[in-house]
């Protein structure tokens, strides 16, 4: 997948590995100097705490309201309106872009709902 993502590391690179920790409720990762925290929920149980500490939650079902009062929530719902979610890593901080703006263009899809 790496070199899918013009990455040139193999699957298996330690550096991959380096500050994740992984339960099966999900994962975790710490970016850049500050360690800013980046959840991976792979259950619904892991939003409790995912929302609370991190600072950028990841998830294939819909976030619970009130998740992304504390923690930059790309969920379902995000994916389906703004498209992938690129996340930099840029002077140990991050920063996220999308593929699709707010307001969509003629030639773009539909939002999904």
């Amino acid at each position: 997948m790496a070199a899918r993502h013009a990455d040139a590391r193999a699957a298996d690179a330690p550096d991959l590995t380096r500050g994740v920790a992984c339960d099966p409720l999900g994962c975790t990762a710490r970016l850049g100097r500050q360690g800013a925290i980046v959840a991976l929920a792979n259950r619904a149980a892991a939003f409790e705490d995912d929302c609370r500490l991190a600072s950028v939650v990841i998830a294939d079902a819909d976030a619970p309201p009130g998740c992304g009062l504390h923690a930059t929530v790309i969920d379902r719902r995000a994916l389906g309106h703004f498209g992938a979610h690129p996340l930099y890593l840029e002077n140990g901080s991050y920063r996220i872009e999308t593929a699709y703006p707010a307001h969509r263009r003629p030639f773009m899809p539909p939002a999904r709902n």
